[in-house]
């Protein structure tokens, strides 16, 4: 028995022992659980740190910062320069390149940007492909982490936005076609969000010695005209300064081989030296630059800066926390381009009334319409397969009015692919009846409104009627009517037993699509027009132009995207201008 307590006792004592050690392993176990959890904290919300030094707890270089002041990682910078223009139409400047060379090593030398994070872009060298890919594909996205800050700076030729047809404003590249900007020039209200979105860095500072209206001798600037407006290409994360207010000029200097923008701007980022944040610089550059051009030219350029930025405003010329190497770029060698295909030097596939072709003429001498063309298509397509032989008009109940086929395209142009994965129009061909589908879409918008539902006849009869009643259409699916006269819509009046009060009629008069380094372009302008069938006069006429650039939202589309996409836009276009011009006639 006393064994047997004696070893009860030490059983006991083992497992109090036992006990304490456990306690005492908790006990230690928690203050290190703490201690990784503070130290994770710590390393997650220190501005600046990298995910390879922080270790593998760390956020990754796709993340950032909670904290708007968080310092900057690192810097980078695209800048470009442009004295010469591919086209001769664009007036030459005098000092923007050296505006850009002069603002690229004052960064360097001053500015606390690497040489090898600065990259400099002058006159050839600027062209769209080129500027596109250095911002949105191989160097910025390549390179820029998220708590770094991205500086643009562009001295060129700017288009406001009535330059545009669309009203867009673009900066003017080397190689820009002043006559098709959306497809040619740098669109600035996309520029800084695909800077953004290609980099997952939310801060952009955009210098803009490019917002200009004149183009006298010493200033810059395509038309004598508004300004851009900075409201719609400002984004959350975004710092614009651009160089002149609107209606304004940007001038080069009489005394220096500067732009007096940029000369100011190099002063005004060193001010109270590299502490010097960006109000405190454009308060200085706005006097500064207000003056000189007040005293040396009796005229206004008053700068402007726009701001959405969250937390403490930069100091451009700060040292970067954590700067980083960057491997030696290149310029990759341009392509030859080939040249674009549009539908005057390719065979169309479907008939339409070719420019210069007769309409329909009434016979004066026997009130007859005649059955012959001055024109003949050389083109052939099949005609719809609906009830084309039933009868000669068209049958609707009290109808107010008529759709004839719309015609065209007056011009369609497709621009080589080059391998482009998405979206391919590969021949103007594929985009020639574009104007039916437009005709479909306005159909479908009219047959949806309350006024007009049910009250017209449709494009389909309209059509069967025209092919029906003159046989030189007899092969036509289109019809561009914008050379009838008052003699020709009588002799479609006459051929209607029951004519209806007004006739729609249009056209397609341009279509275009265009691949570039950021996302397919794609572009269309119609017009339409009312005919008053009792006088035979034109009582309404709207157009518009619709232009997009999905980044990847016309995947396996090209064609199908105009059809999906653009063309319903600019049916609900025309139908609403087209309402509001009848309203008191439908």
């Amino acid at each position: 028995m006393a064994l047997l307590l004696n070893a009860w006792a030490k059983l006991n004592s083992r497992i109090k022992a036992a006990k304490l050690l456990i306690s005492r392993l908790e006990s230690r176990q928690v203050k290190a659980l703490a201690m990784a959890s503070l130290a994770l904290l710590v390393l997650n919300t220190t501005p600046g740190r990298c995910a390879e030094e922080a270790g593998p707890n760390a956020a990754t270089s796709g993340e950032q910062s909670s904290d708007p002041n968080r310092p900057i990682r690192d810097k980078w910078a695209v800048i470009i320069g442009i004295d010469k223009f591919q086209d001769n139409r664009i007036p030459t400047l005098h000092f923007s390149a050296k505006d850009a060379r002069d603002f690229a090593n004052f960064l360097i030398e001053k500015g606390n940007f690497a040489k090898d994070h600065v990259l400099l872009l002058l006159d050839e060298e600027a062209t769209q492909r080129n500027i596109e890919m250095v911002l949105g594909d191989d160097w910025l996205p390549r390179r820029v982490l998220a708590d770094d800050v991205v500086l643009i700076f562009a001295s060129t030729h700017g288009s406001p936005k009535e330059l545009d047809v669309a009203g867009e404003n673009f900066l003017i590249a080397y190689d820009t076609d002043p006559d098709n900007l959306f497809s040619s020039a740098i669109e600035l209200e996309t520029l800084a969000q695909t800077i953004k979105r290609r980099t997952s860095c939310d801060r952009v500072v955009l210098f803009l010695d490019a917002c200009n209206s004149g183009a006298a001798a010493g200033g810059k600037g395509l038309l004598r005209t508004q300004n851009f407006n900075l409201s719609s290409v400002a984004g959350q994360g975004m710092i614009i300064i651009s160089s002149s207010s609107a209606d304004q000029r940007s001038w080069e200097s009489k005394r220096y081989e500067n732009g007096v923008f940029t000369r100011k701007l190099i002063d005004s980022l060193q001010v109270k030296g590299i502490t010097t944040n960006l109000s405190t610089a454009f308060d200085n550059l706005k006097d500064e630059v207000e003056q000189e051009v007040k005293f040396d030219r009796r005229v206004d350029q008053i700068p402007v800066m726009l701001m959405h930025w969250k937390g403490d405003e930069v100091a451009l010329l700060s040292r970067p926390a954590k700067p980083r190497h960057s491997q030696e770029y290149t310029l990759p060698k341009p392509k030859p381009e080939r040249p674009p295909v549009s539908a005057s030097s390719a065979q169309q596939p479907v008939a339409s009334v070719p420019a210069g072709a007769t309409p329909p003429k009434t016979d004066t001498s026997s009130g007859k319409t005649a059955t012959t063309s001055s024109t003949t298509s050389s083109t052939t397509s099949n005609t719809e397969s609906t009830a084309a032989t039933q009868s000669k008009q068209p049958a609707s109940a009290a109808p107010i009015f008529g759709i004839i086929p719309f015609g065209g395209p007056e011009k369609a142009t497709v621009y080589p692919s080059d391998g482009t994965l998405w979206g391919v129009v590969q021949s103007p061909n594929e985009l020639m009846d574009l104007p039916l589908t437009l005709t479909d879409a306005l159909s479908n918008e009219l047959a949806d409104n309350s006024k007009t539902k049910n009250r017209f006849v449709t494009h389909v009869a309209m059509g069967n009627f025209m092919r029906n009643s003159f046989p030189q259409f007899a092969s036509y699916k289109m019809f561009d009517c914008s050379k009838f006269t008052a003699a020709d819509w009588k002799a479609v009046k006459d051929k209607l037993t029951a004519p209806p009060p007004f006739l729609i009629v249009g056209k397609i008069k341009e279509v275009t699509w265009r691949p570039t380094t950021w996302s397919n372009r794609y572009s269309l302008s119609a017009t339409a027009r009312v005919i008053d069938m009792s006088n035979f006069t034109e009582v309404a006429s709207v157009s518009d132009i619709v232009s997009k650039a999905p980044w990847t939202g016309d995947t396996g589309g090209g064609k199908h995207y105009f059809e999906s996409t653009v063309i319903p836009q600019m049916a609900r276009s025309l139908a609403k201008k087209l309402l509001q011009q009848m309203n008191n006639r439908w």
